[in-house]
């Protein structure tokens, strides 16, 4: 090949890398828009769950002196959504300071058959309503909405005399 050849086969060598470079170039491009509104108001919202209309119950009536083995306890209780949000609300836990004390909840529907008079003393077997569990799934409050739960405590037969036995149903709530 001659050197004329040559020369040119350099000369578009150049020119294509050239070419590339500036192409390459071209193509990082960054596109960016900004617009700005007005009038946009954004207010936080209270999210609140109460029991029997406080933040902490004391349900004496769960309890009791003088009780024998096997006795059970049975009282139900409001949770109401005193925010101004909707929220979930769930079982979160149910602590027994003794195994000889078996704990149990369930939610009442409040429909027919469903009042908290089916729930209070109530000896039955079963609770009436859902069963509740820390792995039943959240239910849900609108604002100012309420539901009944029905709380059990169940002594054991192999409960000691005298002892003295305490129990926490703790109920949590997230914004939904």
């Amino acid at each position: 090949m001659s050197r004329r050849a040559w020369a040119v086969v350099i000369a578009t060598a150049g020119v294509v890398m050239l070419l590339a470079t500036l192409a390459t170039r071209e193509t990082m491009a960054s596109w960016s828009r900004t617009q700005t509104t007005t009038g946009a108001t954004i207010t936080s919202g209270i999210l609140r769950l109460t029991a029997n209309g406080s933040d902490t119950v004391d349900l004496a009536a769960l309890g009791g002196s003088q009780l024998r083995p096997g006795a059970i306890r049975t009282r139900s209780l409001t949770l109401a959504n005193a925010g101004d949000a909707r929220l979930a609300w769930k079982l979160t836990s149910a602590t027994a300071s003794s195994p000889n004390l078996t704990l149990s909840a369930s939610a009442l529907s409040g429909g027919a058959g469903q009042g908290a008079s089916d729930c209070d003393g109530s000896s039955a077997a079963t609770l009436p309503g859902t069963a509740l569990t820390t792995a039943s799934p959240a239910r849900t409050l609108t604002k100012g909405a309420s539901t009944l739960v029905c709380l059990r405590a169940t002594i054991s037969a192999a409960a000691t005399s005298g002892a003295t036995y305490t129990a926490t149903f703790t109920f949590g709530g997230v914004q939904t």
